[in-house]
């Protein structure tokens, strides 16, 4: 998964309301801000020494093409469903992911990196893709606004992505590896995001979990990801099986 960059906002501002909270729900969202240079880490400092810190408005995490920020712990609450206090609200029961939307930052990898990191705070608190739903879902918020007007592709998309991610978690794992290195099953890439959507719905149909990840400049269709290289081979090999020529490749 991409870096993670601790910066927590300072206890006893207003941006840290200091809630204690057991996560049941994760909501998405975008920055809604397109300025140049408005990545994660830029993010990460106004809110812990900027003027973020003063404003009731706060998130958990924040996510660009190469870094994401985390800025609360995830057993705290932050001020970002627009919908209160109460102890059932979203503000009091879910997780933050904000997507950056600067112009330097590749929209696509950014929201790859948001449904990775989705996809681990599911297996780490035990919530179902029911329950990753979007800010509209709390106050009625035309947000995440990207995704929603199907950029870089639509909360379906996203959702599917998603669960993928997650369900890679949970391959067996048999062997141990310490090299820290994560290996990706995938099928084919493309220069062309219509042909890699093409065939995905081609994998999709023979009941195959895949994805379309842009990554260097290709649209990848991925099919899982597993930290020991053995499995992600098994994995690649049981496709073969079923006609499909898939290959390992270090990331």
């Amino acid at each position: 998964m991409t870096q993670i960059k601790e910066m927590m906002i300072p206890r006893g501002t207003a941006a840290r309301p200091g809630y204690a909270m057991t996560p049941k729900f994760i909501t998405i969202h975008n920055t809604a801000n397109e300025n140049k240079g408005a990545g994660a880490l830029s993010h990460g400092t106004y809110m812990t020494t900027g003027g973020g810190k003063n404003v009731t408005t706060s998130y958990h995490y924040v996510v660009d093409d190469s870094l994401i920020v985390r800025l609360l712990p995830d057993n705290e609450a932050a001020w970002h469903a627009g919908d209160g206090s109460g102890t059932k609200s979203g503000n009091r029961t879910s997780l933050a992911i904000e997507i950056c939307e600067n112009p330097e930052s590749d929209l696509t990898k950014a929201t790859d990196n948001a449904a990775e990191l989705t996809a681990r705070l599911m297996k780490d608190w035990g919530i179902g893709l029911s329950n990753v739903k979007q800010h509209n879902y709390w106050s009625g918020k035309d947000c995440p606004r990207k995704i929603r007007a199907g950029k870089p592709y639509s909360w379906e998309v996203f959702a599917a992505k998603v669960q993928a991610f997650r369900d890679a978690l949970d391959k067996p794992e048999a062997s141990i590896d310490t090299t820290g290195t994560l290996w990706t099953v995938q099928t084919a890439a493309f220069s062309k995001k219509a042909n890699a959507n093409a065939y995905h719905q081609v994998l999709t149909g023979k009941g195959i979990p895949c994805f379309v990840k842009y990554e260097d400049g290709w649209y990848r269709v991925q099919c899982g990801a597993f930290s020991k290289k053995e499995n992600a081979e098994n994995y690649a090999s049981t496709l073969a099986v079923r006609g499909v020529e898939a290959f390992v490749k270090a990331k």
